[in-house]
């Protein structure tokens, strides 16, 4: 009973821990909140801390860069209880860059997966597959070496029965994919 505290509310006598430790710092203190209206609502957990708590005075605090800026550091978000995004534009900029990059071929993995799946060819491809693919072949079209509207192009085409891997995968320009067209032909040995 030593970081124990015994506090009544109204009827309720309820046992509070005294010290906050890194686990218990989701709950807010029965101590530090005696204005509570309903004794029960400072026993459920929470994730962050009360909009009161995250904006005081113009100020604000990030989850992500764990620092408080003032408002003038984060967007208006109409939707949010406090008129503001979650993080500060730095954090969002480097998340939304992150997510970017992580998700960059996702659109085309699925929409390669759900063409070869029709067809009932072998292979599934992620974006990490695509990823690792556009990074071995230096991110430019293996025939005529330019970076301009790439794309990625199955050396052996779904309509001659080529499988879905990423062995199968190269990268070609717009106008040499167009140009190779149905035809096995596997420029990345050239």
């Amino acid at each position: 009973m030593s970081n124990l505290a015994l506090t009544q509310i109204s009827t309720f006598v309820l046992l509070v821990p005294v010290s906050v430790s890194a686990k218990e710092k989701s709950f807010p203190s029965l101590l530090a909140s005696s204005c509570l209206t309903n004794p029960l609502d400072a026993l459920t957990p929470r994730k962050y801390p009360s909009t009161a708590m995250k904006q005081i005075n113009g100020m604000k605090y990030c989850p992500a860069c764990h620092h408080t800026h003032t408002t003038d550091n984060y967007s208006r978000n109409k939707n949010a209880s406090d008129g503001y995004y979650l993080y500060c534009k730095t954090c969002s900029r480097k998340i939304m860059k992150e997510y970017d990059a992580r998700h960059k071929f996702r659109p085309i993995a699925s929409a390669f997966n759900s063409k070869a799946r029709r067809l009932g060819l072998p292979g599934i491809l992620t974006a990490v597959d695509l990823q690792s693919v556009y990074d071995a072949q230096g991110g430019y079209c293996q025939n005529c070496k330019t970076d301009l509207l790439i794309q990625f192009d199955h050396i052996v085409s779904f309509w001659m029965r080529g499988d879905n891997l990423p062995d199968n995968l190269q990268l070609l320009c717009q106008r040499c994919n167009g140009h190779k067209g149905k035809y096995c032909i596997d420029y990345r040995q050239q």
